[in-house]
């Protein structure tokens, strides 16, 4: 993880050793943010040991507590605004990035833009957004990856076909509660 200040800068997933942790969060950081000067410390603190500890909650597919971290917004307005709406995907649910792309007024292209550019994997779940077709789709740490922390979060994923069942895909009717959620949390929040 890197911190600015107090606040989460970006994140990675759980991975097998810190070298790969941490040229996965150079890349990351990159593409959110562009060169941004990363400090290794041996000692992170209470604060990020906790954060550490909900990212694995996640990455197994389970629930966790993200109500204390607090993230460095996107500069960009259109792609805060999707990743409030994907933050909001409940957990055994998919949302598609032409649904997505319907309701922010721009292409699935942006959103998978948007989604590839995500500098907090599993806090944003950017996983949770798959094709128009319920294919997976992209992710920055392979489809595998993505399928496994679908299935641990309840999602029937077909591993030959690399398709995600429809029976997980959002309502129309979910769609529009979880944007009133959303547009509550900007004016709370003020993001």
């Amino acid at each position: 993880m890197a911190f600015k200040g107090s606040r989460l800068l970006c994140n990675t997933i759980p991975v097998e050793s810190e070298r790969r942790a941490l040229g996965l969060l150079r890349a990351v950081c990159q593409r959110a943010w562009g060169r941004v000067p990363l400090k290794r410390t041996r000692f992170c603190g209470l604060e990020s040991e906790l954060v550490a500890a909900e990212i694995n909650k996640l990455f197994l597919g389970e629930p966790a507590s993200l109500e204390g971290i607090k993230l460095v917004p996107p500069r960009d307005r259109r792609m805060r605004r999707a990743l409030d709406v994907v933050s909001k995907v409940p957990r055994g649910r998919v949302i598609t990035y032409s649904m997505l792309a319907k309701v922010l007024g721009t292409s699935p292209r942006v959103i998978g833009g948007y989604m590839a550019k995500n500098p907090y994997p599993l806090i944003v779940p950017c996983h949770r957004v798959v094709r128009a077709d319920m294919t997976l789709g992209g992710y920055s740490f392979g489809k595998l990856i993505k399928a496994y922390i679908l299935m641990r979060e309840g999602v029937e994923v077909d591993l030959e076909t690399g398709k995600v069942d429809r029976s997980a895909l959002i309502t129309r009717e979910e769609l529009e509660r979880l944007l009133r959620r959303v547009d509550l949390l900007r004016e709370t929040v003020g993001w």
